[in-house]
């Protein structure tokens, strides 16, 4: 089929391809409006700070020695035994690989910051996890490794939109798939039937042999 041939029969049967757009980011909208759980994002964010006697005398020596220990808090922060201490901090039915799961812990390249993300299905609870992250870490730096140098930088808020389910994302998704659905149909329903076919008619003057004239 040339291309100014399908451009041709697409403008022409455009409506059946809108239509089965919107029939289809709706189907979509509908599923996940009530099968889908929602899903909330809050994050903390927390300090490793320079930690000197006389503060005027910080060099920079000192502050490449504090982002390395922000890389340290960073895998601190995901061992089994931090998830294990927010876990009970919190009496979450979760185990550590699955809290892990849902947990997302940045540190930030050249900085001495880190940035605790947590989902959860519940806006508070997602909160109160990324706080307790922080808190347990500065409780167990300050006891195990005797240092006192974790500050929170921002508190992590409940969130008033869930991450998840994007409602437009997914109508949007849903259009555009059954637009080319439609478009397919139209093809394969112009292709069944062979262009210039003609029902097979006795051409004239060629009438068979024992025919009445």
């Amino acid at each position: 089929m040339e291309i100014t041939r399908f451009i041709s029969l697409i403008t022409k049967k455009i409506l059946i391809v809108l239509l089965s757009g919107i029939v289809m980011s709706a189907i979509c909208w509908t599923y996940i409006s009530t099968t889908a759980q929602s899903v909330f994002e809050s994050a903390a964010t927390i300090m490793v700070e320079v930690r000197n006697d006389e503060i005027n005398s910080i060099t920079y020596d000192d502050i490449i020695t504090a982002q390395y220990l922000s890389k340290t808090y960073g895998e601190i922060l995901r061992s089994n035994k931090i998830l294990g201490m927010v876990i009970s901090d919190l009496n979450l039915s979760a185990s550590e690989s699955e809290l892990l799961n849902n947990v997302s812990i940045k540190v930030v390249e050249d900085t001495q910051i880190i940035k605790i993300r947590v989902r959860s299905e519940g806006s508070t609870l997602a909160a109160n996890i990324a706080n307790q992250f922080a808190r347990s870490l500065i409780n167990y730096t300050t006891r195990v490794m005797n240092l006192d140098n974790v500050r929170i930088i921002d508190s992590a808020q409940p969130p008033t939109e869930p991450v998840w389910p994007n409602y437009s994302f997914t109508a949007i998704i849903g259009f555009f798939a059954g637009c080319i659905c439609g478009v397919g149909i139209i093809l394969f329903l112009e292709l069944k039937t062979p262009a210039g076919k003609i029902p097979l008619q006795p051409s004239p003057g060629n009438k068979s042999e024992g025919m009445a004239p």
